[in-house]
C-alpha cells in the first residue's frame, strides 16, 4: 500500500452524557489521540534475571487519551460532562463514583468524512479549560481516557 496523506475532515464529536447520543459540536484543529500500553517485563535467569534483558513482554492493555478543543459545542452537554457522570446535573461534583462498574463512563463519537472512532468507555478527564470568557470567542478543552469494553476499545458505530 502506498503512503498517503490522510485528512479527517470536518470532525462531529457527539456523547451519550445525558443518556442517548448528542452533538456535544466541533473540534478546533482536528482530535489528538495518545496510546498507551500497559506492558511489564518478565525476568528469566537464561537472559541474567531481574538484572538481564526480559524474557518476554506482558501486555496488561491499551487506553486512549483523547484531546480536543471546541469552539463551537452544546453547553447543557458540556456542563453534565464537566461533573465527569453519566447523566450528571451541571455544575454538581461526585466523589466516591466507580466510573466501569458503576456504568458512569461515556460514549465518545469521532465522525469525520473520513474517519470514524466510537469510544464504548470514554471518562472525562484532564483538567477542563474554558476560556477566555468576555468580549471574546471562548474555547473549551476536554480530556477523555477511552477504556476497552469485552477487549474492544473503539468501533465504527456512528448511530
Amino acid at each position: 500500500m502506498a503512503a498517503a496523506v490522510h485528512v479527517a475532515g470536518t470532525l462531529a464529536i457527539s456523547t451519550d452524557v445525558s443518556g442517548s447520543l448528542a452533538a456535544l459540536g466541533y473540534s478546533v484543529n482536528g482530535v489528538n489521540i495518545t496510546v498507551l500500553e500497559f506492558m511489564e517485563n518478565i525476568p528469566g535467569d537464561e537472559k541474567g534475571g531481574d538484572a538481564g534483558p526480559p524474557i518476554d513482554v506482558l501486555s496488561h492493555g491499551t487506553i486512549h487519551i483523547v484531546e480536543f478543543d471546541m469552539t463551537k459545542w452544546d453547553d447543557a452537554l458540556a456542563g453534565q460532562i464537566d461533573t465527569r457522570v453519566k447523566s450528571g446535573t451541571a455544575g454538581s461534583v461526585s466523589a466516591g463514583d466507580l466510573m466501569r462498574a458503576d456504568s458512569k463512563a461515556l460514549r465518545l463519537l469521532l465522525n469525520g468524512a473520513n474517519f470514524t472512532r466510537n469510544y464504548l468507555h470514554a471518562i472525562p478527564r484532564g483538567n477542563i479549560q474554558l476560556g477566555p470568557v468576555g468580549s471574546r470567542y471562548s474555547r473549551r478543552r476536554f480530556v477523555f481516557e477511552c477504556h476497552d469494553v469485552g477487549g474492544v476499545l473503539y468501533n465504527s458505530t456512528t448511530s
